[in-house]
């Protein structure tokens, strides 16, 4: 199969991947696939009328269109010991990494994660009882934590994490400290969430730029504390999984009625503020077939909307396991992206490269399935740190004045090696996507699954495998037709074999 194939798109016509190291060369880490003339509910299509053809490189993120003139150029200088540098379009691809000439590297690996990003939970209480919760909310009959604590972050703990997040964040020179202040429901701590903000925003080191999200369930929002939210420049991130009965069957009371009215009215008052925001939806086995109609519902009355799309994760707290099948999951994803396809030239609009595919990543290549003793860090409402939020309330330990990355990796779970994207095994071993879905997801939920955390076939690696490159040519559709992205190459060039020598294609 060859690496276009790999991406569901048309392959083009001849393969860039083996070459002399004495040979010009396309780089192995680049895939070139035609641009997709349109976005149907079964995935891109190509209709062999749009010219024009895209190029990702899956270690750096760069992305590039290319005209048919460049494809050519490019067909004709892969593989050969000479070619004539002062051709214009030559440079271009050369400049952007798509050419390289003998004496240059072959591969540039570009590690993500270069800010702190810490997960805060301000409280671990919350007016919901969902079946999938982490906190395992659904166990408890009151609006009460784990095991029936009520527990509330105090000023003592916010002065302890702005302290130590901050420290080290200038230590390691991270010019980002990014805080995910959560619950439990963090709408119902509002002076804490205050008081953290403001905190940290007094202890920053010069150098270090804080900043905020606010991860809802949205039925506690009020329009004055989200004016207070604007004001201190948090990103609200409210969460809706699903259309009417689809969001109540995991997002209700403990009295099983559901919450989607009091979302909706919570989402008309983002908007109504002006803050910063955007739809937090986890996919799972109720919502994964309507996720357009979610889409559809959100974009006709409240205009362009960013959402977050992440798969549901069964763990050990949940009541019921929410996961869909594969097929079901790659099917209602696409027709979500022909929804967001729409949306995106109606109101002229980019495609976001984080996202919309879980944890799935176009910006660089994941050296590491996570951040964990890298660059993320989770406190829960007593202070205690660890490595992730679906450990908060099992693995939670001292900081102090130690290095809280160092705690942080000696008390994960997963030995450092098997989160080495590299040292996957399985099909990951082979699979030119591993970079950008981190190697299978999350290590954890892989355990809890099949009992191991390096399984042969990941739960969820069908849906990276196909819907990570129909979310990157997604992207590039909407840039070419918006006019966002100038293309490499013009029709008029005229290229003569006697110029180029042509490529010698091996096997």
């Amino acid at each position: 199969m060859t690496t276009a194939e790999h991406f569901g798109l048309r392959v083009r016509p001849k393969e860039f991947s083996v070459v002399k190291e004495t040979d010009w060369a396309v780089p192995e880490d680049w895939f070139i696939a035609p641009i997709p003339a349109q976005h149907t509910s079964s995935g891109p299509q190509t209709d062999g009328v749009n010219p024009n053809w895209f190029a990702f490189s899956r270690y750096t993120g760069a992305i590039h269109l290319l005209s048919p003139s460049a494809i050519s150029l490019l067909e004709k200088t892969h593989g050969a010991e000479f070619v004539d540098t002062t051709e214009p379009v030559l440079q271009e691809l050369k400049q952007a990494g798509l050419l390289l000439a003998p004496s240059e590297k072959r591969r540039v690996t570009v590690t993500a994660g270069k800010k702190t990003e810490v997960w805060l939970k301000v409280n671990d209480i919350c007016q919901l009882a969902c079946p999938g919760c982490f906190d395992g909310q659904a166990n408890t009959t009151e609006l009460q934590g784990r095991r029936g604590i009520t527990r509330v972050m105090t000023q003592p703990i916010i002065d302890k994490v702005a302290d130590e997040t901050l420290g080290w964040s200038a230590k390691t020179e991270k010019k980002e400290a990014h805080y995910k202040i959560a619950g439990g429901e963090p709408a119902l701590s509002p002076q804490v969430v205050r008081d953290f903000v403001k905190t940290t925003k007094d202890k920053r080191p010069d150098g270090v730029d804080t900043t905020y999200s606010f991860v809802t369930n949205g039925v506690g929002l009020t329009p004055e504390f989200l004016s207070e939210l604007k004001e201190l420049g948090v990103h609200v991130a409210i969460s809706i999984d699903g259309f009417g009965e689809d969001h109540d069957k995991v997002r209700h009371f403990r009295d099983g009625k559901g919450s989607f009215d009091k979302v909706w009215e919570a989402l008309r008052m983002i908007k109504e503020s002006g803050v910063s925001h955007n739809i937090s939806t986890v996919i799972n086995k109720y919502n994964v077939d309507n996720l357009w109609k979610l889409a559809r519902a959100i974009y006709d009355e409240f205009g362009w909307t960013i959402f977050s799309l992440t798969f549901v994760r069964d763990n050990p707290s949940a009541i019921e396991n929410l996961t869909p099948a594969n097929e079901q999951l790659v099917d209602g994803v696409r027709k979500f992206y022909a929804e967001l396809y729409q949306a995106a030239l109606k109101f002229g609009k980019p495609i976001q490269r984080e996202g919309l595919l879980d944890y799935f990543m176009l910006d660089a290549a994941r050296t590491h399935v996570c951040g964990a003793s890298t660059n993320y860090l989770v406190y829960n409402s007593a202070g205690l740190l660890s490595s992730c939020h679906m450990l908060a309330n099992t693995h939670g330990v001292e900081a102090g004045q130690r290095n809280p990355f160092e705690i942080v990796s000696q008390n994960h779970p997963v030995p450092v090696k098997l989160r080495d994207v590299d040292n996957t095994s399985g099909s990951c071993k082979s699979c030119d996507v591993r970079y950008q879905c981190g190697g299978g997801g999350c290590k954890l939920h892989q355990n809890h699954v099949f009992g191991t955390y390096d399984p042969k076939r990941p739960l969820y690696c069908e849906a990276y495998y196909t819907l990570g490159p129909e979310w990157l040519a997604l992207k590039a559709s909407v840039e070419y037709s918006l006019g966002l992205r100038q293309v490499i190459g013009s029709e008029n060039i005229n290229l003569s074999d006697n110029t180029l020598p042509t490529a010698n294609h091996r096997e």
